[in-house]
C-alpha cells in the first residue's frame, strides 16, 4: 500500500469519472513536474485537468527563481487550470495569468470544488507543511454526501 499523501489515486465519483490524484507529502519543482506529466500521460486528453498547488517548502534563497521556472514550464502544459494556495505562489499565479487562480486559503479552494465536472483529474499537490490533506477530506467527504 502507498502511503498517504504519495502519490494516492482517489476515485471522487466513479460513476462521472472524477479522480483525485493525491501527491501532498513533499514538493519541489520536480515533483510538481513529474505529477504534471503523470497527469497529462495518464489520463485521456478529454478529461480537464486540475492542479491544485499549495507551498512548497525549503526552496530557500532560490525560491523566486524555481517558481518562476515552474510556472514558465506549466505555461504550456494541457491542463485546464491552476489552483495556487496562499501568497508564497504569487509568482506561479503570475505568470500563468489567465490559466490560474489563487486563493488565500484551503476552505477557498473547497468553494471552487463544489461544481467539479464529469471526466476530471483533480491533482493535489504541495509540501505537508501546506495541510492539503483538507482538501482531500473535503473531497472524501463530498464522496460519502453523493452515495
Amino acid at each position: 500500500t502507498v502511503p498517504r499523501g504519495r502519490g494516492n489515486l482517489i476515485t471522487i465519483s466513479e460513476d462521472e469519472n472524477i479522480f483525485l490524484l493525491y501527491e501532498s507529502y513533499n514538493a519541489n519543482p520536480e515533483s510538481v513536474k513529474s505529477t504534471v506529466n503523470n497527469m497529462i500521460h495518464c489520463f485521456p486528453e478529454e478529461f480537464k485537468k486540475i492542479l491544485i498547488l499549495g507551498q512548497l517548502a525549503e526552496l530557500g534563497e532560490y525560491e523566486d527563481t524555481l517558481l518562476g521556472d515552474l510556472a514558465k514550464w506549466l505555461s504550456d502544459k494541457h491542463l485546464s487550470s491552476v489552483i495556487t494556495i496562499g501568497n508564497s505562489l504569487e509568482k506561479v499565479n503570475i505568470e500563468l495569468q489567465k490559466k490560474a487562480k489563487n486563493v488565500k486559503n484551503i476552505e477557498e479552494c473547497c468553494t471552487i470544488l463544489e461544481s467539479i465536472e464529469p471526466k476530471t483529474l483533480i491533482a493535489v499537490k504541495g509540501s505537508r507543511v501546506a495541510g492539503l490533506d483538507k482538501i482531500v477530506e473535503y473531497l472524501e467527504k463530498l464522496i460519502r454526501l453523493n452515495r
